[in-house]
Order: C-alpha cells, then structure tokens, then sequence
C-alpha cells in the first residue's frame, strides 16, 4: 500500500524528546495520537500499553516521567457520585515554542502561560518574560484556515484535515507574535502561491513553517521584489 496523505499526527515537542528512552518516547508519541484539538486525552493505561508493545509498569514508569519533565500534565477522573476510577485526562503541553538551555535552567510551562527565556550573546536574563497565550484566539485562527482552504479549494470544510493543528497555530504565534490579520494574509498568501502543488494546500504545516513563515514577511516588505534562496535564508538566522 502507498503513503497516503492523512495517514500521519503532529507531534509536538519533538526535539525535546531525542535522546530520551525508546520507550518513552513510544507512549508520548501514542498519547498524541489521541489528543484532540485542546491537547487532551484519556485512553486506558492498558490500550497506551497495548500501543506502545510495552508493560502496563512501564507505562506507568515514563508517564511519571513525562509528567516530571513537564510534558504532560495528568487529572485523576473518578465516577460521578462514586469513588470508581475511570482513565485519567491526559494534557500534552507545549514545550516546542521554548529554545534549548542548559540543565538547571529549563524554562517551567504551566498550562496557557509559557515563560520564555530572552537570549543574548553572553546570558540568559534571570527574569523571563511571560507570553499569554488565548485559547479561544488560537481556535478562531484554525477556524479561519478552515474556512479559507475549504473556500479555496471548494471543497466541505469537513474534509480539511486540521487535526493537531492547535499546537502548530500556537507554536507560530508565540515565535513570531502574529496577530489575526497576519494569519490571514499568511494563509491567503500561501493558498494563492503557484509554487505550492494543489495537493499540499491542505498541509497546514507546510504553511506555517519556520521557511514559509520567513518567505512571508519578506513578501510583505517588498512585494514587488523576487525572493532569493539567500535572503529566505538570512531571514531564518534573524
């Protein structure tokens, strides 16, 4: 059978997890396969175990240490009226948006708020800013980019792939700050690119890349001027 298009997820905080045990690495990438838009999830310890082809114990082993190392958070659930357990509620949380540091000085997420160190040619600041970030503005961007492809390519706006598009949408925002207007003339940009195929329309993070994103704002300043390779490239080392 040949690749097919939708056949694949979004998972955050990729980088963070080289090096990290094989194993642990099998039980996040399966906890993202269930997430939704919001970063939530509750499948059995017993099907996360079955996913991931490893112990219940180990389960149990590297979700302590996932939730340690600040990639998820989890939520006891219990029966309503009862002290009946149910699956616990799994959030993924975004570290992706955060640059690499040294040992001791990991910048801490706690749910909408990531605090983000500010970096210069000798030191990191001892006291970080904080970006907030709403939720309902980043919903509202996915709904945009949904309604603007399924305009674009005439087709029901049921049929545009947007799962785990909530991290890519926030990732973005919190490198580059965008606002609703930049979204949107981002996305309209990219739908009315003749350089991307009709088949890659759909790929929401092809759009929002760190390449296109730089491709973007240089448009933006001069639009009337070809694109270089060079500048694409002197842009991403702003």
């Amino acid at each position: 059978m040949k690749y097919e298009k939708g056949t694949f997820m979004v998972v955050p905080n990729k980088n963070h997890l080289r090096g990290k045990p094989s194993e642990m690495q099998s039980i996040y990438f399966w906890l993202c396969d269930h997430i939704n838009d919001d970063g939530n999830c509750f499948p059995s310890r017993t099907k996360i175990a079955k996913e991931a082809g490893c112990g219940i114990r180990t389960v149990d082993k590297y979700l302590k240490q996932l939730v340690d190392e600040g990639f998820v958070e989890i939520t006891l659930r219990k029966k309503s009226g009862t002290q009946e357990n149910m699956s616990s509620l799994y959030q993924v949380m975004l570290l992706n948006a955060l640059p690499s540091v040294k040992k001791n000085t990991t910048p801490s997420v706690k749910k909408d708020i990531v605090t983000v160190p500010i970096i210069n040619s000798t030191h990191l600041t001892t006291s970080p800013p904080k970006v907030e970030v709403d939720n309902k503005f980043i919903f509202k961007v996915s709904y945009l980019w949904k309604e603007l492809v399924s305009k674009y390519l005439e087709t029901p706006e049921k049929e545009v792939f947007v799962k785990n598009i909530f991290f890519t949408i926030k990732a973005l925002y919190l490198r580059e700050q965008f606002n609703y207007d930049d979204f949107k003339g981002l996305f309209n940009y990219f739908l009315e690119d003749k350089g991307v195929k009709r088949t890659d329309k759909m790929s929401f993070n092809l759009a929002m890349s760190g390449t296109y994103v730089s491709k973007y704002k240089i448009f933006k300043k001069s639009k009337d001027k070809p694109i270089s390779n060079a500048q694409i490239a002197e842009s991403m080392r702003l």
